[in-house]
């Protein structure tokens, strides 16, 4: 939030010793892993799994039912848990009949024969453990000057400061707005008094809520670890269908609201199979109905269930606060937890230059006659042929016309130019060529597309020429989006995903060293092939509004490896800027989400090339047809990673360990 010219205002607050709070904790022991491992098999014998235990069922319930935050620790499936921590020690007797209805409930006990007396070792020996005290600033270690800590401490560290902002009420504009935790630490609006709703003429309000999210970040040259607060705005859905997430409201208002995954059936209260676990324990421990589809209010007040609408849909609520209320909630934060707010101010003596506005959707300077040569060499090579692969001739037109656009060329527009045909677009450094392809660009059976490919011998790679390819997909968000729930529900429907062309196309030009970018297919009536083009006034009518074309030629040549000469001179600028030809090197690391337990490593580098600068990638794995491997230019490293596993060329690793190692290699 900006609160002058020279400084932002961060949601953000250093983590210090007394914001961290405390946890209890409890060191499971040998008898209780061993009971576990048994109660593993047992659960596999029966389901004939081979995952871990549902312990995300056991969490969630014992978060509710003790009314704090727990969570166990690890989750590996072949690997019992070591640790549980709570926010506060747990009731012991809570803490015993849940463990002991969950046993019974994931090893196929009947309803009616579920009972608290069922004689369960596991629950016997781990509600006998002693928790210990521990102070989460004493988990905060530092290497170097950088704070670190071991996982379970990102994940439990905004506990404490959630308990915090949940406890007192937020004065704003004459309300007082108390936020309610959920089952996940998050906070929430919960009272129908304090909901935003609106709604259009002749249809009933809708309703949405604000919610804050936690997490404690690190970051670059601080010492101590940061508390980070997200505000967004959920929309409240009217009906289960499509859901995949909700809130359920116990009764006692002091327990936390409980977050249910949902599996989006049509008009039932259908949940995944870890949430049919936990509300079946839940109900049976403190003593409530289960939630039934008529908790959801269809026009009235959101009730005690209320689903989430799970994709972008036209609805008359934003999604985000207003600078108002991010202002007032950041200072309310700031008061509840003690502590200022982080800032940002601008660094003295180092300025960027202004960055030029593109005219009209066109770069002026990176397509500059003048010094393109120059910017396609940096890439790594001589020349660049753009291969325009298309289904439908209107779509020729509107991409003849944006090319003749950004590389401002009028003649281009008006040219009959026949497919195969090479044709000179920006001196001798950049040539197009047209090229039918409506059977291999259509979306179905994926088993001829490698033969179909091999007939366009405009992809084929010469010396000193970088090809890329400009390819039409079709594409409806709004029919996608409806036929991906259908094919959940439907098994006979067919998932637009699986049969789309552009996965399988952009692999097998990857394969072939084409380096390639999609454009969807606009309506015919939406085109302005009608219009007489004769001067570059004429042209940028003609394309004039087409903003997902302009990205699309822009993504291309981002993808072709074409970078900015005004990046160096960014680089260089003010009294802070380099003098000496450095290499600027960044680091990518990301979690997937298929395998918490696996990481991705990707480097990308800007090397000075005389005044120009070129971009480069690493690849880890080689090219499967070329063996190509290491650093490359980024359009060669951009097609390796294409054309192979990308779970493969992303070098993942179990361990965080190798990571280091991994870098070292490369650098």
């Amino acid at each position: 939030m900006a609160t002058g010219p020279d400084r932002v205002d961060l949601l953000a607050f250093p983590f210090s010793g007394p914001l961290l709070g405390t946890v209890a904790t409890y060191a499971l022991p040998p008898r209780a892993q061993e009971t576990w491992t048994e109660l593993m098999g047992r659960f596999r014998e029966r389901t004939g799994s081979v995952g871990n235990l549902p312990t995300a069922a056991l969490t969630n319930v014992l978060r509710s039912a003790c009314r704090t935050r727990v969570n166990i620790y690890p989750t590996v499936k072949d690997e019992p848990p070591q640790m549980l921590v709570a926010a506060r020690a747990l009731d012991t007797a809570d803490l015993r009949d849940a463990i002991c209805l969950w046993e019974q409930v994931i090893l196929g006990a009947e309803d009616s024969s579920i009972r608290f007396s069922y004689n369960s070792r596991l629950a016997d020996i781990i509600s006998t453990v002693t928790p210990v005290h521990t102070q989460l600033s004493d988990e905060v270690r530092r290497i170097g000057t950088q704070p670190d800590a071991p996982g379970w401490v990102f994940d439990v560290s905004s506990w404490h400061a959630a308990e915090q902002l949940s406890a007192r009420p937020w004065p704003i504009d004459g309300m007082q707005i108390t936020f309610r935790m959920d089952t996940n630490g998050d906070l929430l609006v919960w009272d129908n008094n304090l909901l935003w709703s609106h709604s259009w003429r002749g249809y009933p309000p809708r309703f949405a809520a604000a919610q804050i999210r936690l997490a404690m970040k690190t970051l670059p040259w601080m010492n101590d670890p940061v508390l980070m607060l997200k505000p967004s705005v959920f929309w409240i859905a009217n009906r289960l269908r499509n859901a995949r997430t909700a809130w359920l409201a116990p009764n006692d208002p002091a327990a936390p609201l409980l977050v249910l995954k949902l599996n989006g059936r049509y008009g039932q209260m259908a949940v995944d199979p870890y949430t049919r676990t936990a509300l079946a324990i839940w109900s049976r421990l403190r003593g409530e109905q289960p939630p039934e589809t008529s908790d959801v209010e269809e026009n009235g007040q959101p009730g005690r269930l209320r689903p989430v609408i799970p994709v972008p849909v036209r609805y008359p609520v934003g999604r985000g606060l207003g600078m108002h209320t991010l202002r007032e909630f950041a200072a309310h934060a700031a008061d509840v937890l003690g502590t200022p707010s982080l800032t940002a101010s601008r660094v003295a003596g180092h300025r960027f230059p202004k960055r030029p506005g593109r005219e009209k959707g066109r770069d002026t300077e990176l397509l500059d006659r003048e010094t393109l040569g120059t910017t396609i060499r940096a890439s790594g090579t001589a020349r660049l042929r753009i291969v325009v692969l298309y289904q439908y001739p209107h779509t020729r037109r509107r991409i003849q016309n944006l090319l003749a656009y950004h590389f401002e060329d009028a003649g281009f527009a008006t040219k009959q130019i026949p497919d195969s045909t090479e044709t000179a677009l920006s001196g001798d450094c950049v040539t197009a060529v047209f090229c039918e392809a409506r059977d291999l660009l259509k979306h179905g059976e994926h088993g001829q597309r490698k033969f179909l490919l091999a007939g366009y011998s405009a992809l084929i790679p010469q010396d000193g020429t970088r090809i890329a390819a400009l390819c039409e997909t079709e594409y409806d968000e709004r029919e996608w989006a409806e036929r991906r729930i259908k094919a959940r529900i439907d098994k006979t429907a067919t998932d637009p995903d699986e049969a789309d062309a552009k996965h399988p196309v952009n692999k097998l030009l990857a394969k072939d060293g084409v380096a390639s970018q999609f454009i969807a297919t606009k309506k015919p009536s939406d085109e302005s092939s009608g219009t007489a083009i004769a001067t570059m006034g004429d042209l940028t009518a003609a394309v004039s509004g087409d903003y997902a074309g302009h990205g699309a030629i822009g993504d291309l040549l981002r993808t072709a490896g074409l970078v900015h000469a005004r990046l160096g001179d960014a680089l260089v600028f003010g009294t802070d800027g380099i003098t000496n030809p450095h290499i600027y090197v960044g680091i990518h690391l990301r979690q997937q989400k298929k395998n918490k337990n696996k990481l991705s490593c990707t480097l990308a580098a800007l090397a000075p090339d005389g005044d120009q600068w070129g971009a480069w990638g690493y690849c880890w794995e080689p090219h499967p047809v070329t063996g190509k491997t290491g650093w490359q230019p980024y359009a060669d490293a951009n097609v390796t990673y294409r054309a192979g596993n990308l779970l493969a060329s992303a070098r993942h690793t179990m361990w965080d360990n190798g990571i280091p190692q991994l870098i070292d290699v490369a650098l």
